[in-house]
């Protein structure tokens, strides 16, 4: 909250007028009463320059940020004065799918930051009944939609790969699916908008100011009447089929709220590309061998704790119209900026319960840090704030799983029925095991169970395992655990009072005859005697990133697999 509460309601106040005054503009428009339109648009005009004239005197961050939203939105408004006769349907087009979505997100974020943020009760009243609300897509409350996917271009100058980008778009919309085409310029100060222009697109945004804030993100949300939303950034190529793939995926199972292909120049382990997709030398090649690898397999459809996303599908419904995960307002109102946003939104999709896939049967071109270029955010402040908000860090152990564990663990154990992970953090070696499983044999079946002693995981856990349990310490576990398991994989954290040696053999007593046990240890001496106590043992040492610092831990990997005998 502000300090000066008087001021921060009276722009507050202003700001409501100017969204009820757009409903008048727009039914101008509609009953063709220009002149009536043209006198509303002018004072609406003056109603921003009134909020700079006070905004000039403030120094706190909700209002300077409210000044270059302002902007933004006197720019779009102006712009629409300069239409020529006979462009109703362009002016229309630009009131309600530009102007309206940034007084929207100008208004909702001043509100919060200035007049809610802070006080406990009011927060809590806020996130219960207003959040949702306030900017909630009113195209496809119902459940009805006028298109199947709308697919939407995020630019920010690099004119020539914006150019690459959308041709590339053009040539891969499905033409047996309703499609609806937005295309999103963020403040470029090269010619991206005139480019846009020559492409007639559905729908055309034009933000004046870049804020680095991930508004271009969200914004194509509010404008959105797709039963899916595909968000592309201007440095990412799509391949043949790639839409319809992502699309028939999501279609069979409503738990997947969000997908991802992999694509080239990635990190989060989302680059592993099939050996015959590396054989490229030009882009039109690789468009060659992307158009015949691609092809809808369930089994490469592998479930992730978290997505990177430089082009993602989500449900529209689930991002921004849903009280059960409160991604869309989240990502609203928060004061990070864009780093850490796909840690966000797999976050939140996971806690609600629903899938992150990576769509391992599609691939597409990624250029790498086109888009956002390289600002410099203090990484470390950004991840301190995540946890502060969320309880987790980015790269909390867990977060991604481990390449050189399963260059020797074995997953193709296709009989598997049940796999046991107790203390991994969040869980995704536990998951990559579950999913390499049905990748290497087919068997979807397969159950996964987590524990964890750490209460603060257990949410995020839920959202990946078919069973998931907060556990005080060992003896509570002992008097939990029934049956027995195909894979076990632990942590040695939380020994106490038992030793490292007495849970190893109880855990031990909890595996199938042919199972597989997996240590992950920070102490080299409990590796050790893991090796020498089962035999059948191969090693692997890594650095793991310590929760919110900027240090690294030795990790020892070490596999009980019987089939090493032979």
């Amino acid at each position: 909250m502000v300090e000066n509460l008087e001021i921060a309601q009276s722009i507050n106040g202003i700001l409501e007028t100017l969204l009820e005054a757009f409903f008048e503009l727009k039914k101008y428009m509609q009953q063709n009463k220009k002149e009536s339109f043209r006198e509303l648009a002018i004072n609406c005009l003056e109603g921003f320059q009134a909020i700079q004239r006070v905004i000039n005197t403030e120094q706190e961050e909700p209002y300077r940020f409210l000044s270059i939203r302002c902007e933004n939105c006197y720019a779009s408004m102006e712009s629409m004065l300069l239409y020529k006769e006979k462009e109703e349907n362009k002016i229309l087009h630009k009131l309600e799918f530009e102007y309206y979505p940034l007084l929207r997100i100008a208004h909702a974020r001043f509100y919060y930051f200035a007049l809610i943020e802070g006080n406990n009760k009011r927060e809590a009243d806020f996130w219960e009944k207003e959040a949702v609300e306030l900017l909630k897509n009113p195209y496809i409350e119902g459940g009805t939609y006028s298109y199947d996917i709308s697919i939407c271009v995020l630019a920010y100058n690099k004119l020539e790969y914006t150019k690459l980008c959308v041709e590339a778009v053009l040539k891969c919309i499905p033409r047996a699916l309703r499609c609806e085409l937005i295309l999103v310029n963020h403040g470029s100060t090269d010619e991206t908008k005139e480019y846009f222009e020559t492409i007639y697109p559905e729908k055309q945004i034009n933000i004046k100011q870049n804020l680095a804030d991930g508004v271009a993100y969200v914004l194509p949300a509010l404008a959105a009447e797709g039963e899916y939303i595909l968000i592309i950034s201007n440095d990412v190529l799509l391949t043949k089929d790639a839409i319809a793939i992502m699309y028939s995926a999501m279609k069979k199972d409503a738990q997947i709220a969000y997908t991802v292909p992999t694509t080239t120049n990635i990190v989060n382990l989302q680059n592993i590309l099939p050996a015959e997709i590396k054989c490229y030398g030009t882009i039109e090649e690789f468009q060659k061998t992307a158009a015949q690898y691609n092809r809808e397999e369930k089994r490469k459809e592998e479930s992730r704790v978290m997505l990177v996303n430089p082009l993602f599908m989500c449900r529209t419904e689930y991002w921004i119209n849903s009280d059960k995960t409160k991604a869309f307002a989240r990502s609203m109102f928060r004061h990070s900026t864009v780093m850490f946003w796909d840690d966000e939104l797999s976050l939140l999709f996971r806690r609600a319960g629903y899938k992150n896939i990576l769509m391992k049967d599609i691939v597409c071109y990624h250029f790498g840090s086109v888009t956002v270029g390289k600002p410099h955010y203090n990484f470390l402040k950004e991840r301190k704030y995540f946890f502060s908000r969320y309880g987790i860090d980015p790269h909390e152990k867990g977060s991604c799983w481990t390449p050189g564990l399963f260059q020797i663990l074995n997953c193709k154990k296709a009989e598997t029925k049940r796999i046991l992970s107790i203390n991994n953090g969040l869980g995704s070696n536990s998951l990559k095991v579950k999913e390499s499983i049905k990748e290497e044999t087919g068997n979807g079946g397969v159950e996964l169970i987590c524990y964890t002693m750490q209460e603060r995981l257990l949410p995020d856990l839920k959202g990946i395992s078919d069973q998931a349990e907060y556990i005080i310490g060992w003896k509570e576990l002992w008097e939990c655990l029934k049956g027995k398991f195909d894979y076990i994989l632990f942590s040695d954290e939380k020994l106490s009072p038992f030793s490292f040696q007495e849970v190893c053999e109880r855990l031990y007593s909890y595996l199938e005859e042919d199972g597989i046990f997996i240590l992950q240890t920070e102490e080299k001496k409990y590796a050790d005697w893991f090796e020498k106590q089962y035999y059948f043992v191969k090693r692997w040492e890594d650095a793991n990133t310590v929760c919110c610092e900027n240090t690294f831990e030795k990790q020892y990997f070490a596999v009980y697999d019987p089939s090493y005998r032979k």
